[in-house]
């Protein structure tokens, strides 16, 4: 297996891991601000809706852009996007972090099929 492979592997499973930690903890950090947990659905739904904007995007920007550099510009805006809301201490902050997290995440599923394809 390509080096390349591997990284993406490694990389795969620690932003899931600390993907899956944060959400839990997301949910202590919004009660000791004494934020609304109300909020924590719109966190949640702003995370799927660019997701969703970020794949209709990516139909027609990732065939024209090397995949490298969707994989680094998904990798960014998911790390930018989860370092905003851990450092949030306002609901809009948690709600665009959240925004960057989930258009960062699915940049980087959208782009790992084609990143792979040409290395395994």
């Amino acid at each position: 297996m390509d080096e390349d492979a591997r990284r993406w592997i490694a990389a795969s499973a620690l932003i899931g891991f600390g993907q899956q930690v944060y959400v839990v903890l997301r949910n202590q950090l919004l009660h000791d601000l004494d934020l609304p947990m109300a909020l924590l659905g719109i966190v949640q739904g702003m995370g799927a809706v660019t997701g969703v904007i970020a794949g209709v995007a990516g139909l027609w920007l990732l065939p024209k852009l090397p995949s490298a550099w969707a994989l680094r510009s998904g990798a960014l805006a998911n790390a930018v996007g989860f370092a905003v809301q851990v450092g949030a201490t306002h609901a809009w902050q948690f709600v665009l972090g959240a925004a960057l997290a989930g258009f960062g995440i699915q940049t980087l599923t959208m782009a790992s099929g084609p990143f792979l394809a040409r290395r395994v």
